[in-house]
């Protein structure tokens, strides 16, 4: 029974290895005639330039040319050529007036005689070159007068006491206090002294510090 399982086997695996797929042969029928396939080609289109279509210039706003703004020369003032006259005062040297207007030492003349190195007797006539251009304007918005506390503001329309025109101001000023060498003072007071101690119009500083801080007349912000 082995031996009929075996050979069966045998033949059957013998069978796979000779069996080989041959593909099938087209037996045309009888009276067949074979005709050849005739492709026709297709006609292709022959390329052409493609223009790309130009902006409408209409529709563009103008260009505005752009000119930067010239700038506006301001003239030179006029050098003046006159010679300045000038007296020597207390303290000064020939280096030391020749520096304070721009010349040379051998620029400075004088009918008397001028030391090089020493100071010069007050009163000496000195006839100085014009080399500096005007730089300030003829128009004084605050004359020295205004400005400098000194015996003219007793001839002007400011009023005698300061003291007592901060209080009668009846501002922050006038209330407050600080020690100042050791002695309570008040508002008034400390602005006196610093206007006394600066040779400044004490009027002056008070309409400073009511400009910026309201402090004569109000109160302060913050």
């Amino acid at each position: 029974m082995k031996r009929v399982i075996l050979s069966l086997l045998t033949l059957s695996l013998t069978g796979c290895s000779l069996y080989q797929k041959t593909p099938p042969i087209f037996v045309p029928p009888i009276g067949y005639t074979y005709t050849p396939e005739t492709r026709i080609p297709q006609p292709t289109l022959a390329p052409t330039n493609l223009k790309t279509p130009t902006p409408d210039q209409t529709n563009d706003p103008t260009p505005t040319l752009y000119l930067p703004p010239t700038e506006t020369l301001v003239p030179t003032p006029n050098v003046q050529q006159e010679p300045i006259v000038y007296h020597a005062q207390a303290g000064d040297t020939l280096a030391v007036v020749a520096t304070h207007f721009g010349v040379g030492i051998d620029q400075i003349q004088s009918n008397e005689e001028i030391p090089e190195s020493g100071f010069i007797n007050p009163g000496t006539l000195l006839v100085i070159p014009q080399v500096l251009i005007n730089t300030t304007s003829n128009v004084h918005l605050l004359p020295d007068s205004e400005f400098v506390y000194s015996r003219a503001l007793t001839d002007a329309d400011f009023p005698v006491d300061v003291v007592q025109f901060v209080e009668e101001a009846g501002g922050y000023l006038s209330e407050t206090r600080e020690y100042e060498h050791s002695n309570l003072t008040n508002g008034a007071e400390i602005i006196e002294n610093i206007a006394q101690n600066n040779s400044v119009n004490p009027f002056l500083l008070l309409a400073l510090l009511e400009y910026q801080s309201h402090w004569v007349y109000g109160q302060p912000q913050n």
